[in-house]
């Protein structure tokens, strides 16, 4: 059964046999339309040079929405993928070490919408264009008078 990451989460491979550490990139918290890096940090005890591994990204009803090959360094794989839609996905690293023995390493993983800054209400906006309007029509009819006054004497 695969598990849910949180932020950098341990995820075994299917046997139990292997431990890796995924993390994504940025702010451990993939968002739709924002570019994720997968990368998971495998045990320093495995060694994946010569190693084949691609990213399979399956929407929880079962479609599949992305099958990555994945960049392999000595102790770690990654991928880059963008989410286009909200939901559930089962992600799933596939890896064939050099030696023909394939791992495979699920997670689940709620993707949602980027959060929205909060925007000021019109009304909002207005305050400081309205204080700014009667603070110039005070600073306007102070002058005025000031101006009559100097006039009548």
């Amino acid at each position: 059964m695969p598990s849910t990451v949180l932020a950098h989460g341990l995820v075994q491979d299917t046997t139990g046999k292997v431990d890796s550490i995924l993390h994504y990139v940025p702010d451990d918290d993939p968002t739709v339309g924002t570019p994720t890096v997968f990368h998971y940090l495998l045990e320093k005890d495995f060694v994946m040079t010569g190693a084949k591994a691609s990213l399979v990204i399956n929407h929880k009803n079962g479609a599949q929405v992305a099958n990555i090959p994945a960049t392999v360094g000595v102790h770690s794989a990654a991928a880059l993928y963008t989410f286009q839609n909200a939901g559930t996905y089962d992600i799933t690293l596939k890896l064939i070490a050099s030696g023909g023995h394939p791992y495979t390493f699920k997670t689940t993983e709620d993707i949602t919408m980027p959060e929205v800054e909060k925007t000021a209400s019109t009304a909002e906006q207005m305050w400081p264009i309205a204080g700014s309007a009667v603070l110039a029509a005070a600073v306007f009819v102070a002058a005025l008078f000031r101006f009559k006054k100097r006039a009548q004497s």
